[in-house]
């Protein structure tokens, strides 16, 4: 078995960033949509609360994301926030069966897509800036 230094130089800073900050958005976004759903359950709220609701756990996994992206690959922090935003859009559009294809031109598709990337970028950002514990 080889070991982490004999992998390649786009393994090491692109794939397995990529990978574990997409993870960790997911799990992320899945613990704030149950934190949500709890939310729900316990109050009286509106049919109109659920999408901003969501749109805020698409948020928070889209930071967590780009934070560990950005953590695990040690530089570039802004565009591998970038990448995990991208890619956990296209995961939701997946996860979606691409309905949101169809009302592409509505713009809460284009609101998730900036939201999501802004989110994972600034998550990103804050990933490096972080001191590392030593």
């Amino acid at each position: 078995m080889r070991s982490r230094k004999d992998e390649p130089v786009w393994l090491k800073r692109w794939v397995r960033p990529l990978g574990v900050g997409v993870a960790g958005g997911i799990l992320a976004c899945v613990l704030s949509l149950l934190a949500m759903a709890g939310l729900l359950l316990t109050q009286d709220l509106p049919q109109t609360g659920v999408t901003p609701l969501a749109l805020v756990a698409l948020v928070t996994g889209s930071f967590v994301g780009g934070l560990l992206a950005a953590r695990t690959a040690g530089q570039n922090g802004w565009l591998m926030g970038l990448a995990t935003g991208g890619a956990l859009f296209l995961l939701l559009m997946i996860a979606g069966g691409f309905a949101l294809l169809r009302d592409m031109q509505a713009a809460h598709t284009w609101v998730k897509l900036a939201v999501m990337l802004g989110a994972s970028a600034v998550g990103g950002i804050v990933g490096i800036n972080l001191k590392r514990k030593r």
